[in-house]
């Protein structure tokens, strides 16, 4: 009877060793084959392709776009239909439109239209709406710290 109970002991330990090799045979498979996507997935974008040199105009269009959405004096607009950015500054008197391939540039005497490529769009894009983002949550908690009165202190007065 006892070596029947230590054969199953031993079967059982050898199945648990042998599913724990498996999950880790299984769990190496599954990071392996994701690796492999992502790589994939990041040859195949042609965002993240590397294009031919950026112009000195792309360059410093994107600079000042950057530095306009962190100036705080600056609204931040948004077209749902378009999907363009706006960035206005009444002080510096400029006006900034990113649109899909294009950075517009306008002030009360100049306009420029700079072309950009699909990667600086997509790091701008990302940039603004990490900022427009900020704002609305810093909106959002100021609005709520100004709240004087709970809902109970509200119903109590009703009832006075």
């Amino acid at each position: 009877m006892e070596k029947v109970k230590s054969n199953l002991l031993i079967k059982m330990e050898l199945t648990k060793e042998f599913s724990e090799g498996t999950k880790r045979s299984i769990h190496k498979f599954k990071r392996l084959s994701k690796k492999i996507s992502i790589k994939v997935h990041r040859m195949l974008d042609p965002t993240d392709r590397s294009e031919t040199r950026s112009s000195e105009a792309e360059k410093d269009a994107s600079v000042i776009f950057r530095k306009m959405i962190k100036c705080q004096e600056s609204e931040l607009l948004m077209s749902p239909i378009s999907q363009k950015q706006y960035v206005r500054n009444d002080e510096k008197r400029i006006l900034l439109i990113l649109d899909n391939t294009e950075l517009t540039v306008i002030n009360h005497v100049f306009s420029y239209n700079i072309r950009i490529s699909q990667k600086t769009n997509k790091s701008l894009n990302e940039a603004f709406n990490i900022e427009l983002e900020k704002r609305r949550l810093e909106m959002e908690v100021s609005f709520k710290e100004n709240v004087k009165h709970s809902l109970k202190t509200i119903l109590v007065k009703i009832d006075e």
